[in-house]
């Protein structure tokens, strides 16, 4: 039998069954009335206190007057229907629920009225002109330009937002201590008298405005208790009545329910024998609806064992299709979430045993997994490049969202990289060609202070020997001359070398000051930060429970302002320590130079002496002897020089060995400036007198000096210097004690 034969059958039943207790409820329905109206007076008077109370809400919620429209309307209508019920019926309660109703009112508005005096909006009220009061203040704090003030008044918003956010009487105390700390900074700064005075008035005016609030807010919290008093006074007579009124009106109406009784239970045979015949085809239905609602809630393990030849069959046919294709797309699914899980990413879903909607959503989860993995592959592509030393590769592709950020960010730090490498590439070629010149002229100046040590060695034992052989020894002190000259012009030589190497100090001096320059750039775009995050903590104040969670971030990028500032101005103080070991470096140059001149000016005096000799050879035979203690005395000196010149050789050879392996490392990066600056290499480099470089450094040491530290360090000081130049202590270091031996 079809359903649609069955429901007419019960349908038939079922009016039939209608019509006899229709008969009946008319004639019932006259005696019902009057109770329905005092209920319903009744429940009009609960519905307007209730619209009362949820305008009420709405008005402390949005602040707004229409709200307050709303809750009198309201109230209004609680009224009406209180005068209402009075006319259909005597109950000394409706007097005390009219006198609760006012009340309630009279509470209410006047917690409205000091709402409206503290300011519904930020514009009006105490709020509008604490608002104009900070906007003067901060105004000409912004016209001083002082950096220390705004900061201090800024400190002074944040306790305000704070109080507004929490109400809790602990900010106010803290806000009272930051304004009289900016009124004390404000009266000793240096400003003129009419700009503090103006300043510490507009403060005033500031700190008054913001103290009259809380006052305010315990006013209103006490009369906002009232309010709730009255409504728990009136809610119970409300509910009270309204419960009384509907229990004498159900007692009513089941005495009248009884005279129906015998009517319906005329209907009941034919409505149970219709209803049986029903339930055996709707049955089927319901266990259907148990099964969908069951798959909805993510069972898909239901099986559907009704099989028919009608609607309900059909039905059922319907629903076992659609659980194989759930059962289908969530295998798919799980097949992906394993080969994920067992790092395979490159599989995807089959949308082709799918139609319409099911294919399309396997098919967009394999083009989320497609857009999900190409920037992944190629930012691994980047980091296998760079894993090679390659610092060229990029992210080529285009992106956007996340995946732009994180496309930007690793190409950035690829740039930086980059361009860190080619300048340690720049600066060890620098110090190469530097380590070479001064190796080259240390070994010059070794070779000749040797030849005049042993021309000296010569002279003084011809004098030993014989008397008459001052001619000889006039045309050996002639050729000694000569040799003094060549040493002279050897002096000049490394004075020249020295102005080379004062040069080179002074762009490392130029390149520290840039360097300081740009620190000091961070430094104010941390402070300008931090401005920023105070002033968005004082608008997500002023949004109210809207804006606390961006209060929250505001506060976190306000503290990684200041502690980027601090890092700032710690990277600037060890930049001034370089620029002045720079500095320092330069005044030791200096120095250098000066005893050069002396070294000269000292050669230039022994050639002198000699020729002396030669003209008075042979008219002073007698002064023989102080001739060869002179003679002795200059040969002991130009000894020492020549040791030092060979320990200057060995430093510098020390240097540029050091350099060439910082070289060798930086040629295994590949970069974008192309390769590293040529000059310094291992040609250029030998050793004076066939000394090894770690002799020379263990001498230098014994010596009392670190002067081999100090040379390898040169590099770093070039780096962390802008303005100033390599010392010539750094490249070639002499103690005090060698200088004086000069």
């Amino acid at each position: 039998m079809k359903i649609s034969t069955t429901v007419l059958g019960s349908s038939a039943a079922i009016s039939a069954v209608f019509a006899t207790v229709g008969g009946v409820a008319l004639y019932t329905l006259s005696d019902a009335r009057t109770d329905s109206e005092a209920v319903r007076q009744a429940q009009l008077t609960s519905i307007g206190m209730l619209q009362a109370r949820r305008g009420e809400k709405d008005f402390f919620a949005r602040k707004d007057l229409k709200y307050h429209a709303k809750v009198i309307k309201a109230v209004d209508a609680a009224h009406a229907a209180v005068k209402a019920a009075g006319e259909s019926m005597e109950d000394p309660r409706l007097a005390q629920i009219d006198a609760a109703l006012k009340h309630y009112l009279a509470t209410f508005n006047g917690v409205v009225d000091l709402e409206k005096k503290r300011g519904l909006t930020e514009k009006v009220g105490l709020k509008g002109a604490l608002r104009t009061s900070i906007h003067e203040v901060e105004g000409r704090l912004k016209k001083l330009n002082n950096h220390q003030m705004m900061r201090e008044m800024l400190m002074l918003r944040r306790r305000e937002k704070d109080y507004f956010l929490r109400l809790a009487p602990k900010y106010v105390k803290k806000f009272k201590k930051e304004a009289k700390g900016l009124a004390q900074l404000i009266a000793n700064s240096q400003l003129e008298d009419g700009q503090k005075k103006t300043l510490i008035a507009g403060l005033t005016n500031y700190h008054d405005k913001f103290l009259a609030i809380p006052v305010l807010d315990a006013e209103k919290e006490k009369a906002y208790q009232q309010m709730r008093a009255a409504v728990h006074k009136a809610q119970p007579l409300i509910e009270g009545f309204v419960k009384d009124v509907a229990a004498e009106s159900k007692a009513h109406a089941d005495f009248l329910g009884n005279v129906l009784v015998a009517a319906v239970l005329i209907g009941i045979f034919l409505a149970l024998v219709s209803g049986f015949l029903s339930y055996r085809k709707v049955r089927p239905v319901g266990q259907l609806a148990l099964i969908a609602r069951d798959v909805a809630e993510g069972d898909t393990a239901q099986e559907i064992d009704y099989n028919a030849h009608d609607e309900v069959g059909d039905l059922a046919d319907a629903f076992r299709q659609v659980l194989d294709a759930i059962r289908g797309m969530l295998g798919e699914t799980d097949r992906l979430s394993d080969m994920v899980r067992e790092g395979r990413l490159d599989g995807r879903a089959d949308a082709s045993h799918y139609k319409g909607g099911y294919g399309r959503l396997l098919a967009g989860v394999n083009d989320i997994l497609d857009l999900t993995l190409a920037p992944i592959k190629e930012a691994a592509g980047v980091l296998d490049s760079l894993a090679s030393r390659d610092l060229t590769a990029r992210v080529r592709g285009s992106y956007k969202g996340d995946h732009a950020a994180i496309k930007d960010d690793l190409n950035q730090a690829m740039e930086n990289t980059d361009g860190a490498m080619g300048q340690v590439t720049s600066a060890v070629g620098s110090i190469a060609r530097a380590a070479s010149e001064v190796s080259t002229s240390s070994v010059g100046l070794a070779e000749a202070t040797s030849e005049q040590a042993a021309l000296l060695e010569e002279i003084s034992s011809s004098v030993n020997l014989l008397t008459d052989q001052l001619r000889v020894a006039n045309t050996n002190a002639e050729t000694s001359f000569g040799h003094a000259e060549d040493a002279k012009k050897h002096s000049e030589s490394g004075t020249a070398v020295m102005s080379k190497l004062a040069a080179a100090l002074t762009h490392i001096q130029e390149s520290s000051t840039e360097t300081a320059k740009i620190v000091r750039t961070i430094d104010q775009i941390a402070f300008q930060t931090n401005v920023l995050a105070l002033n968005a903590a004082v608008e997500a104040a002023r949004a109210g429970d809207a804006g606390k969670g961006f209060a929250v971030v505001a506060d976190q990028v306000g503290r990684l302002a200041q502690r980027t500032a601090e890092a700032s101005r710690t990277t600037n103080e060890m930049i001034d320590q370089s620029v002045g070991a720079v500095n320092q470096g330069v005044e030791l140059g200096e120095r250098v130079a000066e005893q050069f001149s002396k070294i000269s000016e000292v050669i230039e005096a022994v050639a002198t002496a000699v020729e002396g000799i030669s003209r008075s050879a042979q008219e002073q035979s007698g002064g023989i002897d102080q001739i060869n203690t002179a003679v002795g005395q200059v040969s002991e000196t130009t000894q020492h020089n020549a040791a030092n010149a060979e320990e200057t050789s060995s430093a510098a050879e020390e240097m540029s060995n050091q350099a060439e392996e910082l070289r060798r490392l930086a040629s295994e990066f590949q970069i974008s400036t192309g390769g590293m600056p040529g000059g310094g290499g291992r040609g250029n480099r030998r050793a004076v007198g066939g000394g090894r470089p770690g002799q020379t450094r263990r001498r230098l040491i014994s010596g009392g000096s670190a002067r081999v530290a100090s040379a390898t360090s040169a590099p770093r000081a070039r780096q962390g210097s802008g303005d100033q130049a390599l010392s010539a202590d750094e490249i070639m270091p002499l103690s005090e004690s060698e200088l004086a031996d000069f």
